[in-house]
């Protein structure tokens, strides 16, 4: 007999938390002790099938827990009231804006303290214990308290919201009732989408097909719902069925293949990256009398600061469960968004409405990476960045902040096959740093063998770097780049190239894991020049141990495209509209 099949007619409430856990997929619990959850912690080891995962602060093990679930598809956190949930707060709201699916658990004091409003440490002494939960409703898709005559149904509806919506969910366990016993529920967690209402489908369906069969020149974008709610497989069914070409959004660099006959890019308005040389995307989407969105979510990042031009006439996004359009038809009127049916239903049925096209034709995008510079050539960011593109390999997870390398990243043909991941809409710099240590968790989890390479400018580590001794603690491998242009240089090209507000505290940056880590468990190298960036890249072709490469280059380092989209803040940030 195991815990998760009591012999009796009745269940702890902290016992059933664990096995409703357990069951949705949960396997690493991040977060921080505190007075108000360590009896669900001493009762989660106890349990032993969820492996807790203490980090160095809260925001830094919900960024992991981002970084876990964006692969596992299902991440914790667990914190004490206030001082941890608040705490833990921005990095779940970033989990919010980028649809993943994060639970926020934490520990409240004594159901009877606060009922009776006791003035309480961790709180303002006012007896209000609404006050975070106010602070989580606009972020998280429900707020539950779990007391005994509902533990049952909040803990479900948790844990239900969170994988049907793919965004956060919050709830309270006050800590006086993890060992108070309720029925034991007897049904399943239903944790899918409901069923499509048939007739939803076949109006939806029906509406789509007409559209992509009249198209003269019709499109597919794809964004990073399609891999959140694991439909990779049906969509790329959807497009070869219907033949249409696609497109990725900087947000889902690598959700499909991108050496197929119909890739054409990746979309981002005018800056906009082709598969092919010659082929102007931005264009072929403006022409467009068909473009069909996937999950496909735009902003100024993914639309090139606005500049997409996208016929409303020709436009539709099926989304998780139902579909938004912008053309007229006959069922379902113009510029409406149809619920009640599932994205990957919708894409099934439609497919299978139309006529099978002809094969795709063409040869299919091949990977370019650029030329290798020269022994002589002067040290600097092109430099380095041209050596990466050849030192990233098929099978990478790849993780990075916004800011001078994701800039620099975008200009990387990335390999098949890498897994691409990254905070572009919430955009908090050092998400990155523990966001790869959840994911690699996940990945040894699921008994994979991918390397693990992170990029960050030294500004977005200096915010999370503590969180590499919680690697080396583990026994976790990745490579880590830390670029040091001694300060913000993103926020160099919006403004103030030589202000000392983007200025940071200079650091010895690769000193860091012998002082924060066990001897034995990591490898440092500092890098000025191409040689001593070889010695490092050697190193960390396989590395079997966290190993950190500090790269030096100067200040106002960074590509043409970076200092493009600068300008592009600044004129949108700081331009007087009055």
């Amino acid at each position: 007999m195991t815990a998760a099949t009591p012999s009796h007619g009745r269940i702890s409430i902290g016992q059933h938390l664990i096995n409703r856990l357990h069951e949705a997929g949960l396997r690493r619990l991040y977060g921080v002790p505190g007075d108000f959850n360590l009896e669900f912690l001493e009762l989660l080891v106890k349990d032993g099938r969820i492996s807790w995962i203490g980090c160095c602060n809260e925001m830094n093990a919900a960024y992991a827990a981002d970084g876990d679930a964006r692969l596992s598809g299902f991440g914790a956190v667990l914190t004490t009231y206030g001082v941890g949930d608040l705490s833990a707060l921005q990095a779940v709201a970033g989990a919010r804006a980028e649809c993943v699916p994060v639970l926020s658990l934490a520990g409240l004091p004594p159901l009877n303290a606060v009922d009776n409003r006791f003035p309480l440490h961790h709180t303002l002494l006012n007896g209000d214990y609404e006050d975070v939960r106010a602070a989580y409703r606009p972020y998280t898709a429900s707020q539950g308290r779990v007391e005994a005559h509902n533990a049952a149904e909040v803990i479900d509806r948790a844990i239900t919201d969170v994988f049907q919506q793919k965004v956060p969910a919050y709830l309270q366990l006050p800590c006086d009732l993890c060992d108070v016993t309720i029925p034991t529920p007897r049904t399943p967690l239903a944790l899918d989408l409901p069923e499509s209402d048939p007739g939803t489908l076949a109006m939806v369906t029906s509406a789509l097909a007409g559209k992509i069969s009249q198209a003269r020149q019709g499109i597919v974008l794809v964004d990073a719902l399609v891999a959140r709610y694991g439909l990779e497989e049906q969509v790329m069914d959807f497009i070869t069925r219907t033949g249409l070409p696609y497109a990725l959004l900087p947000t889902s660099r690598t959700v499909l293949e991108r050496n197929h006959p119909l890739y054409r890019g990746i979309y981002n308005g005018r800056a906009s990256v082709p598969a092919a040389p010659g082929f102007d995307l931005d264009s072929y989407v403006a022409g467009a009398d068909c473009v069909v969105g996937v999950g496909t979510r735009l902003f100024e990042f993914s639309t090139g600061f606005f500049s997409a031009a996208i016929q409303s006439g020709a436009w539709c996004n099926v989304e998780p469960y139902g579909l938004r359009h912008g053309f007229a038809t006959p069922a379902l009127g113009k510029g409406k968004v149809v619920t009640g049916a599932r994205m990957g239903d919708i894409l099934r049925a439609t497919a299978q409405a139309l006529p099978a096209p002809k094969a795709a034709s063409g040869p299919a995008p091949k990977r370019t990476l650029p030329p290798l510079a020269t022994d002589k050539a002067a040290w600097n960011g092109a430099v380095f960045w041209n050596r990466i593109a050849h030192f990233l390999r098929p099978e990478d997870g790849i993780f990075t902040d916004m800011g001078t390398c994701s800039a620099n990243l975008a200009a990387v043909d990335l390999p098949e096959g890498a897994r691409f991941n990254i905070q572009t809409i919430w955009a908090a710099i050092g998400y990155a740093t523990p966001a790869v240590m959840g994911q690699q968790m996940a990945s040894l989890g699921l008994g994979e063998k991918r390397r693990h390479v992170l990029f960050t400018g030294e500004g977005a580590f200096q915010l999370t770097a503590q969180e590499i001794s919680t690697m080396m603690r583990h026994h976790l491998n990745p490579v880590v780049f830390v670029i040091n242009n001694r300060g913000y240089t993103v926020e160099r090209c919006i403004l103030g190239e030589h202000a000392p507000f983007n200025d940071v505290a200079p650091w010895r940056y690769a000193a860091l894991p012998k002082a924060l880590g066990e001897e034995g468990r990591s490898q440092s190298f500092e890098v000025r020049d191409q040689q001593e960036l070889e010695v490092a890249l050697a190193a960390a072709e396989n590395p079997s141990k966290l190993t950190l490469i500090e790269v030096h280059l100067e200040p106002l380092d960074a590509p043409e495209g970076l200092w493009k989209m600068g300008k592009a803040i600044a004129d949108m940030d700081y331009s007087r509209s009055v």
